[in-house]
């Protein structure tokens, strides 16, 4: 019987754990298409975050000068279309891509 206890504290923990993780990501403001227009190469990061607002992810590759940020985007039929901005060394927009993150054999991307 204590068996049966402590396999249902593990899943609600992790369930707790997903829940948690999926709000954290959808913190970021959904951006529509209309809106990616309006992010140019040089806008700093705080024009950036006045334009589109706070982003779901916000990510420091290895390979890249500065940080990446990422906005869901809403309104198209592929619900896995993310817009990102990618900033320079200096905090300012060095390029900008809509783009489709790839699903994962967990399913997950």
């Amino acid at each position: 019987m204590k068996v049966l206890h402590t396999t249902g504290r593990v899943l609600c923990a992790s369930s707790l754990m997903l829940v948690l993780a999926s709000a954290q990501a959808l913190s970021g403001r959904s951006v529509w298409p209309s809106d990616e227009s309006k992010v140019k190469t040089g806008m700093t990061m705080d024009e950036v975050r006045q334009t589109l607002g706070q982003p779901s992810y916000s990510v420091q590759y290895g390979n890249e000068p500065g940080p990446t940020w990422t906005y869901t985007v809403s309104g198209t039929d592929n619900p896995r279309a993310v817009f990102e901005v990618d900033f320079s060394t200096d905090g300012t927009v060095a390029s900008v891509d809509q783009r489709t993150l790839p699903v994962t054999s967990s399913g997950i991307h």
